[in-house]
């Protein structure tokens, strides 16, 4: 019988690796070429919507980079990289990403909604209190209408200038310019309150120590910093160095969602 052998290459031959397919499901309709940050076993790549786009709630398979980091998306909300025991810079970086950076706007003329963000990133509700990651979907839609009541009241009983120049209110109500000034008391003391506490939430998981007026700093950078200290745990919170922020979502960064393995 004649035998038949097979010749063993003297290189060894390069095998290509096996690509692992991730299902995605579309969170909103999306066209072709939109790309989001999706996160898979606790790493953080960014999917692109393919030629055709994609549906809400349509399931569409995307490579994962797996160990390959060049392809990851580095940010700190999900992948544990948010430094530990100390801020990443200091309260008056306000300038650090420009004038015209979101968090700089927000910061300057509506630093509720820029800590209602950062209480979204941290799972909080609108108290600013520890909740479930479904419920604290909620926080930047209800702090948005707090404030969007505060300024309709500011509005409505705000100053106008009369013939003679004096200065009088746009409705002459005085239960209404009473509600008005009672409400910015509150309106106030709220932003205190989130400020402080969420500053306190964030020192707490990422271990940072206080440095100044301990047992009062957060009550003390929210009360005489706010707007300082709102930008500021935005910039603890995610990397804008490496992502967009926005004025108008929930969270100010790009969208994250889960995937599952094929």
């Amino acid at each position: 019988m004649k035998n038949t052998y097979t010749e063993i290459p003297s290189e060894p031959v390069e095998v290509e690796a096996a690509v692992t397919l991730v299902d995605v499901v579309a969170p909103s309709d999306l066209e072709a070429g939109y790309s989001f940050i999706a996160v898979y076993e606790g790493a953080t790549f960014q999917v692109v919507v393919p030629e055709g786009g994609v549906s809400v709630g349509q399931t569409f398979s995307v490579p994962f980079p797996g160990n390959n980091t060049a392809d990851r998306i580095k940010t700190y909300p999900n992948n544990n990289q948010v430094p530990h025991g100390y801020w990443k810079d200091g309260i008056f970086s306000c300038f650090k990403h420009g004038i015209f950076h979101p968090t700089f706007c927000h910061c300057l003329f509506f630093p509720q909604l820029l800590t209602a963000q950062v209480m979204t990133r941290m799972h909080l509700n609108w108290k600013a209190e520890e909740d479930t990651e479904e419920e604290s979907k909620s926080t930047f839609k209800i702090v948005s209408i707090v404030v969007g009541i505060y300024w309709l009241l500011k509005f409505l009983v705000g100053s106008d200038n009369d013939n003679n120049g004096a200065s009088a209110p746009l409705i002459n109500s005085p239960l209404l310019i009473l509600s008005s000034q009672l409400f910015g008391f509150f309106f106030f003391v709220y932003t205190i309150v989130i400020i402080t506490k969420t500053r306190k939430a964030i020192r707490h998981k990422y271990e940072i120590p206080e440095t100044h007026c301990h047992g009062c700093e957060d009550f003390c950078c929210a009360f005489w910093c706010g707007n300082c200290s709102s930008a500021q745990m935005a910039r603890q919170t995610a990397d804008y160095d490496a992502e967009s922020a926005y004025c108008c979502t929930k969270t100010g960064i790009t969208p994250t969602h889960h995937v599952m393995i094929v």
